[in-house]
């Protein structure tokens, strides 16, 4: 299993800035920028609103440790690359406590941090993997 985890992570297609799978990646987010809180302002309840909030905070929680996870399966993991956390990951981190506690201060940072480095990563992201590559994916999930 380590061997076809590490096939996975050492062998993919280079990203290309402004490439398709750019491209699609910066109209399927600016569609669900304006599509998802359109939706559940007039489909959901609040309670169904808090739920789907939920998940998608958690899946975004949850892109790190699998991340490290896989790192660790592949044989690559590396503690002087793989544990400085930088700000997104961090942000990653924090996002259930914002979930559970509904923490304003903390969502208010988070919130941000968020803005600054979703354009920023939408514009020039930083990831030499193409998709479906677990890295591309991870960003995705970061820019929702």
């Amino acid at each position: 299993m380590s061997s076809a985890v590490a096939d996975y992570l050492n062998n993919y297609n280079s990203f290309e800035l402004f490439g398709l799978s750019h491209l699609a990646a910066t109209l399927f987010f600016i569609f669900l920028l304006f599509f998802l809180p359109y939706y559940s302002k007039l489909y959901l309840s609040f309670n169904q609103q808090k739920i789907l909030g939920n998940f998608l905070g958690f899946l975004i929680f949850l892109n790190f440790p699998i991340w490290v996870l896989l790192e660790v399966i592949g044989g690559s993991f590396d503690v002087k690359l793989h544990l400085p956390l930088h700000l997104c990951r961090f942000a990653n981190l924090l996002l259930p406590i914002i979930m559970l506690r509904r923490n304003e201060f903390i969502f208010q940072i988070l919130f941000y941090w968020g803005l600054s480095g979703m354009f920023q990563g939408i514009i020039t992201p930083d990831i030499v993997q193409d998709f479906p590559h677990f890295h591309i994916l991870d960003s995705l999930l970061v820019i929702i």
